[in-house]
C-alpha cells in the first residue's frame, strides 16, 4: 500500500480504502480461491485497470508467471509493473496464443473461453 504524498506518481492515488478494497479482491481470487501456486501461469484481462494492478503485483508475490493483457497504452506500465508476459489486446488476441495457463482471471468478462 502507498501513503499519499509520499512520491508525485503516488499523489494521484485513490484513496487508501478504495485502494486496499482493489488489494483485497486481487488477494481473494488468486490466493484464496484459485490458490495460485509458485510456477502456476497466470492470465489478467485488463491488467491495467484498479484490481489488475494489485493481481500483477500479487500474483508476482505468490510466484506465478504472469501474463497481463492491456491496451497498446498501457503496455509500458503493465510491464513496469512486473508482468512476465503483456499482451496488447488491440495488436493480439490472447485466446488464440501458445501461452499455456493454469488460470485466467478475466476483470471484465469480455472473452468466451469455450
Amino acid at each position: 500500500m502507498c501513503r499519499r504524498g509520499q512520491t508525485d506518481s503516488q499523489a494521484a492515488q485513490p484513496d487508501v480504502p478504495a485502494g486496499r478494497g482493489r488489494a483485497y479482491s486481487a488477494l481473494t481470487a488468486l490466493a484464496i480461491t484459485a490458490r495460485v501456486q509458485p510456477g502456476q501461469k497466470v492470465l489478467i484481462n485488463v491488467a491495467s485497470g484498479g484490481v489488475g494492478t494489485c493481481t500483477v503485483q500479487i500474483a508476482k508475490i505468490l510466484g506465478a508467471e504472469e501474463a497481463g493483457v492491456c491496451s497498446t497504452g498501457n503496455v509500458d506500465m503493465v510491464r513496469s509493473i512486473g508482468s512476465d508476459h503483456v499482451i496488447d489486446y488491440p495488436k493480439d488476441d490472447f485466446t488464440q496464443g501458445e501461452l499455456r495457463l493454469d488460470l485466467i482471471l478475466d476483470n471484465v468478462a469480455s472473452h468466451s473461453f469455450g
